[in-house]
């Protein structure tokens, strides 16, 4: 069950891309800089980064089948421009209406926490020193990211003289190599590291 929203994810990787695939071809019809396109293609991650503290809370209170499906769907009929990625989403998030449950059919879901205890627990969160340093990793690798999703495209091709499917399939490497490395990174720490941590403890 829950290979369905971890495909929407994957399926995100190709929207994260799509502005980098038709970069120079938004320049050149609508007549604006690089410096536009990458403001345009920068509200992905401010979106994206505003959104995931209120993300968890419509998962506490409606649950993940149904806020996952509602952003997939949002996600799908935003990319309809590029038709076969968008139906692609809307039907994961069709799929995960029908299929992904809350909990399992003999357990009841708990309740959703209220406001003022999602709030301290959310002060208690930012209040915790191990926090920053994950938080300030996991932004510089995505600004970095960001920028060469933009941009490894319009550079093989304008540089390299190569043709635009050939571009993209190598500027898919990084996205191959961040699919891969999740399940290589815990194996490694299973079973080479074998030491470990509660990542907020002293």
């Amino acid at each position: 069950m829950w290979s369905i929203p971890a495909g929407l994810f994957l399926v995100a990787f190709f929207h994260r891309n799509a502005p980098g695939v038709m970069a120079r071809d938004l320049m050149e019809t609508f007549g604006v800089t690089g410096a536009v396109i990458g403001l345009l293609s920068a509200t992905y991650f401010y979106s994206y980064a505003g959104f995931m503290l209120p993300a968890g809370m419509l998962i506490d209170a409606f649950g993940a089948r149904r806020t996952v499906a509602a952003g997939g769907a949002v996600m799908g009929l935003g990319t309809l421009a590029f038709w076969m990625i968008g139906a692609v989403t809307l039907v994961g998030s069709l799929v995960c209406v029908a299929i992904v449950r809350d909990a399992p059919e003999a357990v009841a879901a708990p309740p959703p926490p209220a406001l003022g205890v999602l709030l301290r627990g959310m002060g208690r969160v930012l209040a915790n020193a191990h926090t920053w340093p994950v938080f300030l990793s996991f932004f510089c690798l995505y600004s970095a990211l960001g920028n060469l999703f933009l941009w490894a495209v319009p550079f093989l091709r304008d540089v390299y003289g190569l043709a635009t499917l050939p571009a993209a399939t190598v500027a898919a490497a990084t996205s191959i190599a961040l699919l891969g490395s999740a399940p290589l990174t815990g194996f490694v720490s299973d079973s080479v590291v074998r030491r470990r941590k509660h990542p907020a403890s002293p």
